[in-house]
């Protein structure tokens, strides 16, 4: 698609981003669904991050051709991930195999013949809430120019961002993870992140006992049967 044409199309996506809003339609599939034609890429996926989950796994993937949509999960620890989630920008990739560093991201891409990407971070008010990343496979592409990808930032930031705030803000159950105190949670994301007591006692500065009774006022709080019951709702976010 000409540079020319995509106001016009960010128009459309636009419009069909804010009527999914309205519906039982995600706005989330649907800004995806129209990036895929904006790009004129091959696949793409959407999802929600946190500080307290140790993983970035999409909640929607959508393609425009016979692709793989199996979901995934990768760490925010990865390099890739990581990079993601500070930089302040689309972050864009023309070699896979040669800018990607190895890790879970590369292996990834390389194992679902992705050979191009661009990714951003979908942002919150204060902290970035979420990943978008639009694949092109079995191709490389060297045209996603500086003021194509303005345009993604300009889409994702002003316009996809607010509406899936408002979205999920009106769609959203309480989560009975709401209910913990600051340092539960804090206890819980260490948990989840596979510390043993003594590693979180250490980490916080506290005892072992302290961190055990946290945890056991946690999973009442929540209704988990065990730690593992805890730390599950957590990685999920429900």
């Amino acid at each position: 698609m000409p540079l020319d044409d995509k106001p016009r199309a960010l128009l459309e996506l636009t419009a069909s981003v804010l009527e999914a809003s309205a519906t039982a339609r995600s706005p989330l599939e649907a800004g995806l669904r129209g990036l895929l034609d904006l790009v004129e890429a091959d696949r793409a996926d959407a999802g929600y991050v946190s500080p307290s989950i140790p993983w970035y796994q999409p909640v929607t993937v959508v393609a425009r051709t016979d692709v793989d949509t199996d979901g995934f999960r990768v760490p925010i620890s990865d390099p890739v991930v990581n990079g993601v989630l500070t930089a302040e920008a689309s972050v864009f990739v023309a070699d896979t195999a040669e800018q990607v560093p190895v890790g879970p991201v590369r292996t990834l891409l390389t194992g679902n013949n992705t050979w191009s990407i661009v990714v951003r971070r979908i942002d919150d008010e204060v902290d970035a809430f979420g990943i978008v990343c639009i694949d092109w496979v079995d191709r490389h592409v060297t045209d996603v120019d500086g003021d194509l990808l303005e345009l993604i930032d300009y889409f994702v930031t002003r316009i996809w961002a607010p509406i899936l705030r408002l979205h999920d803000g009106a769609n959203a159950e309480p989560s009975p993870l709401g209910t913990l105190t600051a340092a539960e949670h804090e206890v819980v994301a260490l948990a989840a992140r596979g510390l043993t007591y003594g590693e979180i006692a250490r980490e916080r500065g506290t005892s072992i006992n302290t961190v055990s009774q946290q945890l056991r006022a946690a999973r009442l709080k929540v209704g988990a049967r065990n730690t593992a019951e805890l730390t599950s709702m957590a990685i999920s976010g429900s």
